[in-house]
């Protein structure tokens, strides 16, 4: 939700070493937007991307 991204960007300090992760979402609907990578453990959905540290996952 756009609250718990609001409350996180607040309380996260970002520090030196930061990963950056794709992420997919399950979805198996009918959009062209969708994606398959068949090696993923969810293969079909959306692929999206994350910053991560020490807990914080910002999406």
């Amino acid at each position: 939700s756009i609250y718990i991204q609001a409350v996180n960007l607040r309380v996260w300090k970002p520090g030196r070493d930061l990963v950056v992760n794709e992420i997919i979402i399950r979805f198996e609907g009918r959009l062209k937007e969708i994606t398959t990578v068949s090696n993923k453990p969810i293969p079909t959905g959306y692929k999206v991307w994350g910053v991560a540290q020490k807990g914080f996952l910002l999406v």
